[in-house]
């Protein structure tokens, strides 16, 4: 590889992926109650879900990240 070409674009790191659905699924959560509409269940359990695995994973050390705005580190 030239040192000057840049290698093609990966993917996220999966916590960063996780914490971006997790940011979705409460901006979505937000745009229900704004509405007067009842939150879907399968978003109460997939948010709990992430949220366990995101908590697990910090507890042994993984790397995560805060769900600020848009998710983003400074």
């Amino acid at each position: 590889m030239n040192p000057t070409t840049k290698p093609p674009l990966g993917l996220k790191p999966w916590y960063i992926a996780t914490s971006d659905r997790m940011l979705d699924i409460l901006a979505a959560m937000q745009r229900y109650v704004q509405d007067s509409r009842e939150i879907p269940g399968e978003w109460i359990t997939e948010l709990a879900a992430l949220n366990a695995i995101m908590t697990t994973m910090k507890e042994d050390g993984e790397p995560s990240r805060p769900c600020g705005k848009a998710g983003r580190r400074s």
